[in-house]
């Protein structure tokens, strides 16, 4: 297995500076992601590009999976256009995006956007959660644009929470064609 889920003993430590290669790398595997976790093509030979989304509570993380363009667009079809309509609120109206993306032109190391919640600025050795969500292109390059983020688990708290029970269904049914026993109330963090 590629990527999944992690029991509560499986506790990763994020004390001292990680850099962006080990964020973003699977925690199971201690190497980066190979594989789309939805139709298991290797990424590298699938001409699309990529997105690792990593869920943490407190230092463990809890899920991580890669998930090709394709494959998440198809999953994010799914949801409903009001819960579609509370994502795109919580985007434009949250996030002073002008301003981020200013502070992050100034960052040398992009492993300092975890740093922070994109959207409240709760600092992350402050967030009882979080996840962290990044964008690789189609040769696996790391993008530099909105992405990579954190969101802080209160932000994506109130997000999910304004989701139609439709769209939680939608969620609900990746984790269990893809994970072994996640939590149930897993927040949905790679289908901003």
């Amino acid at each position: 297995m590629l990527s999944g889920f992690h029991p509560p003993d499986s506790l990763v430590s994020l004390g001292g500076m990680r850099n962006i290669d080990q964020w973003l790398a699977c925690e199971e595997l201690d190497e980066p992601f190979t594989h789309c976790i939805d139709c298991k093509l290797p990424l590298l030979e699938i001409s699309e590009p990529w997105l690792v989304n990593k869920e943490y509570f407190r230092d463990e993380c809890i899920l991580e999976y890669a998930i090709c363009k394709k494959c998440r667009d198809r999953t994010t079809d799914q949801l409903s256009e009001e819960s579609k309509e509370v994502v795109r609120q919580f985007l434009e109206q949250e996030i002073d995006w002008a301003k981020r993306m200013k502070e992050f032109m100034m960052q040398h190391d992009p492993a300092q956007r975890f740093q922070a919640c994109i959207a409240c600025r709760k600092k992350q050795e402050d967030c009882t959660g979080f996840s962290i969500s990044a964008l690789f292109d189609s040769e696996g390059h790391l993008q530099n644009g909105p992405l990579p983020l954190l969101v802080c688990s209160d932000c994506i708290g109130s997000i999910t929470g304004r989701l139609s029970e439709h769209s939680k269904g939608v969620w609900r049914r990746f984790l269990d064609g893809h994970f072994e026993g996640p939590p149930s109330d897993a927040s949905v963090p790679g289908f901003f």
